[in-house]
């Protein structure tokens, strides 16, 4: 009887230990879910930051396109002025 008592009582003890294993590695496993769920909003941040940037820089190229379409009528414009009042000259002068 007393040698079952015994060996239920290391039962017990391994039983505890075990509990306290397995407490303690569910605990690293929270904590490495816990840590990954925070890298993965870090990622999100980031992501988000990127596509602002990647709109603000659309909005940049677009103002550019249209400030170059400007440029380029203007000289036109200035081009055709010019032939026109070269030719106004050449008829004067004629």
């Amino acid at each position: 009887m007393k040698e079952e008592y015994k060996l239920m009582g290391k039962q017990i003890e391994f039983a505890r230990d075990s509990i306290k294993v397995y407490k303690e590695l569910v605990q690293l496993q929270t904590n490495l879910v816990d840590n990954k769920n925070k890298e993965i909003e870090i990622y999100q941040t980031n992501l988000k930051s990127q596509k602002d940037i990647i709109v603000e820089k659309d909005k940049q190229i677009s103002t550019y396109k249209s400030k170059l379409r400007k440029e380029k009528a203007l000289k036109f414009v200035g081009f055709g002025m010019s032939t026109l009042s070269i030719a106004a000259l050449v008829v004067i002068l004629l």
